[in-house]
Formats: structure tokens, C-alpha cells, sequence
């Protein structure tokens, strides 16, 4: 899990949209869902997001993921 800046920061907000975080995942191990559930990092409860871009990169898949505030599982 990273962080969200940049470019994609902005592109998201035009959109109407928060963006949170970023997952790379190997794509074979990605099969289309729309919610990621995340329990790790420093929270000792899960987070829930929702994907709302995917970028395939080779064998890895980059999931852009936003939440909102105060959404957990």
C-alpha cells in the first residue's frame, strides 16, 4: 500500500473523487472486485476501499483506491 500524490492526487478530485491509497497486486491475482478490504499498517481494524481506476502493468495490476471518512469494514 502507498501513498496517493501528484497527478493522480488531482486527476481524482476533478473527478469528484478522494483518492487513499494505491495497491500493487500481481494481476493474476485480481479478479475484477470493487471493494479491498485492508487490515494491515498501523490500524488493528480492517479498512474497507473501493477501487476506482486499475493500471496493468506487466504480470502486477495497480489498484487506485479511495474510502470515506470513517468508512471501515
Amino acid at each position: 500500500m502507498t501513498s496517493i500524490y501528484g497527478n493522480e492526487d488531482s486527476n481524482a478530485r476533478q473527478n469528484g473523487i478522494k483518492a487513499s491509497a494505491r495497491a500493487i497486486i500481481r494481476a493474476e491475482d485480481y479478479g475484477g472486485e470493487t471493494i479491498l478490504d485492508y487490515s494491515g499498517g498501523r490500524s488493528t481494524e480492517a479498512v474497507r476501499y473501493t477501487v476506482y481506476r486499475t493500471y496493468l502493468d506487466r504480470d502486477n495490476i495497480e489498484l487506485y483506491l479511495s474510502k470515506k471518512k470513517g468508512e471501515q469494514k
